[in-house]
């Protein structure tokens, strides 16, 4: 037999080997109990996206539920649930009664809220016009849910929220008593990089924030570059197009050189996904990563017209314990798949075979920045409360 013979042999060997490893260090671990609880009312695709990183890392991870199962991507949540065809299922806290409420939140250990923008009759009923506004069919975090959440946070236990917890359309009252608590204030703007804002070439550009910018400037919509669109929740527009207004058009997430070592994160991570723009009070919290966007003295000048920062927080954390965290954008929002979740070590698998610079994929972003840090965040405080 001749030796590229032997090495192919060999080769193949090592690809059948190297998984099957994986997958039994992954069977033989021990398992890790953590009693949580997520909220999504945005799971209006079966593959439940917007928390589906989060509860990836659980399983990965072989965080357990108190009676020793797997924690579920479809079935362990409270929100909104798709079924066949147009049913769905409502599970929330709607009927409980606060002194239930008390009782779920004594067994928690934590509790994550994932996404309350909800979904509306186009998402659901059309399955069409996707990216124009239309009625509401369920959304909005509710007076119970803070109370939960509150429980949770006075309790020190880990609250984990992140965007859209508090903006539309959940209600003023609701969103002033989140921020008061966690010690912030949002500004009412959202924003978004699109990799391109060419109207006829660019579906996922929604159709509403042309309408409105329409609107607002006699008809035109000059861009055909990428871009950032900001939003305000009084609906004003504002978009800063590549060249024209920004010298470095994909806003970047960058962390200070103790928090990198903290939680294992680049200094800089190029981040595509919704957003939003809060004022965190720095006697309560600390800033863990920042927002920077490069504006253009032309961007400088739209940037100020509208009171808009170029640097603000990505994610905070409070001061003292680090027992509750906000993430300032779309963090869990992720279709990362679940093949090869039972499997250990999986992060340097796919860390090979991704290319960590295709701001596109929305996958590196989970790998370079989320995971790191969600898996740093749970294994401390697993440790604490299972010392």
């Amino acid at each position: 037999m001749n030796i590229r013979r032997i090495i192919f042999y060999l080769l193949l060997l090592l690809i059948i080997l190297i998984p099957l490893i994986q997958w039994s260090i992954w069977q033989i671990k021990p398992s890790k109990p953590l009693n949580l609880l997520i909220i999504d009312k945005t799971a209006a695709e079966q593959q439940r996206p917007e928390h589906r990183s989060f509860t990836w890392i659980l399983i990965n991870k072989k965080y357990v539920k108190p009676n020793g199962s797997l924690y579920s991507i479809k079935d362990d949540y409270y929100g909104f649930f798709p079924g066949e065809g147009f049913d769905y299922e409502i599970r929330d806290f709607r009927e409980f009664t606060y002194s239930q409420l008390d009782s779920i939140a004594d067994t928690l250990d934590m509790m994550y809220v994932a996404d309350s923008y909800g979904v509306y009759y186009n998402d659901w009923y059309l399955r069409d016009n996707l990216t124009e506004h239309s009625k509401l069919i369920y959304g909005g975090l509710t007076e119970k849910e803070f109370y939960l959440m509150r429980e949770i946070y006075n309790e020190r236990k880990l609250l984990i929220t992140e965007f859209n917890a508090i903006a539309h359309p959940t209600n003023y009252r609701v969103r002033k008593n989140v921020e008061d608590m966690l010690g912030f204030t949002w500004t009412g703007w959202t924003g978004r990089y699109f990799h391109s804002l060419d109207s006829a070439t660019n579906p996922e550009l929604p159709r509403w924030v042309i309408r409105l910018y329409q609107e607002q400037n006699e008809g035109n919509w000059p861009f055909k570059r990428s871009g950032i669109v900001f939003v305000h929740e009084n609906s004003t527009i504002n978009i800063l197009e590549d060249s024209t207004h920004l010298t470095w058009d994909i806003p970047m997430i960058i962390t200070e050189n103790d928090f990198c070592k903290e939680y294992g994160l680049p200094d800089e991570t190029k981040y595509s996904f919704w957003f939003d723009i809060i004022v965190p009070d720095l006697n309560k919290n600390e800033i863990i990563s920042k927002y920077r966007i490069d504006p253009n003295e032309e961007g400088l000048k739209l940037l100020r017209k509208h009171n808009l920062p170029y640097v603000f927080p990505a994610a905070i954390r409070d001061r003292y314990d680090q027992r509750s965290f906000y993430f300032a954008g779309d963090f869990c929002d992720n279709n990362i798949p679940s093949r090869l979740v039972k499997m250990a070590g999986i992060n340097w698998y796919y860390k090979q075979f991704l290319d960590l610079e295709d701001i596109y994929n929305r996958q590196v972003f989970f790998w370079k920045y989320y995971h790191p840090m969600m898996t740093r965040i749970l294994k401390d405080y697993e440790k604490e409360i299972n010392p």
